[in-house]
């Protein structure tokens, strides 16, 4: 059987071994930490008496990757969602409140409906969408949009920051890119926040580490990776 070895225990790295797990490859997993999943995890507090989430990341309907680890892990029905999209914001500075509206099919009417879209933008500033379509491999997102609009900083900075949990002038245009074709582009079906119910952890990374475990797949935690010794093909030594 081949071997693959796989650095970190993050959602990343869960989902690489899930996948060669079920191509029936076997795994051995490192992580520095104590723990899985990166900052995608719950910790109790014991404070406020419950359970609280850690980078939390915006999930979106649309996102059949994760539909699809759920159900490989055993966890398929652990998101749910609301019944329509609805994206409320806040201002802290100003108390301002608005509601963002994505319509039913592909075409994006909503952009053209100032009580679906975000205040004080008009519907032209959605093309630049279009600049995201289009980046090149080393495009952050804020280098592809103008920073200095309305609609940058009342839809694109916190979309970026919400998917990609990077800021849009560090976040990799790219990978922007699969999240508004999966989800904007194809109507609010597609745009709905998927919530987990009973954290991150019981969501998304205690069934993945079960799941490996049920299958004799090697999860080494507080295990550094400090280089790694190559020999024709394979590796001899971590």
């Amino acid at each position: 059987m081949r071997r693959v070895h796989i650095i970190g225990a993050g959602m990343a790295g869960l989902a690489a071994a899930v996948a060669c797990t079920i191509k029936d490859l076997s795994v051995i997993l490192y992580e520095s930490a104590g723990h899985a999943g990166g900052r995608c995890r719950s910790l109790f507090d014991a404070k406020l008496n419950r359970l609280i989430d850690n980078g939390n990341h915006l999930l979106l309907s649309g996102n059949t990757s994760v539909k699809q680890y759920l159900t490989h892990v055993g966890a398929g029905h652990a998101l749910e969602s609301p019944e329509r999209a609805a994206f409320e914001f806040v201002d802290v500075r100003s108390g301002a409140h608005w509601v963002v509206r994505p319509n039913a099919g592909a075409l994006p009417w909503w952009i053209f409906s100032k009580a679906r879209r975000v205040p004080d933008t008009r519907w032209a500033n959605y093309l630049s969408a279009l600049n995201i379509l289009f980046a090149g491999p080393n495009h952050t997102v804020g280098e592809k949009l103008n920073r200095r609009t309305t609609l940058y900083e009342r839809f694109w900075e916190p979309l970026a920051v919400g998917a990609l949990n990077t800021p849009a002038l560090l976040g990799a245009a790219q990978l922007l890119r699969p999240v508004l074709m999966e989800t904007f582009a194809r109507g609010e079906a597609h745009c709905r926040p998927l919530i987990a119910l009973e954290g991150l952890s019981n969501t998304l990374v205690d069934p993945a580490l079960a799941f490996l475990y049920q299958r004799d797949r090697q999860v080494h935690f507080n295990s550094r990776l400090r280089g790694i010794v190559l020999g024709n093909d394979r590796v001899l030594e971590l």
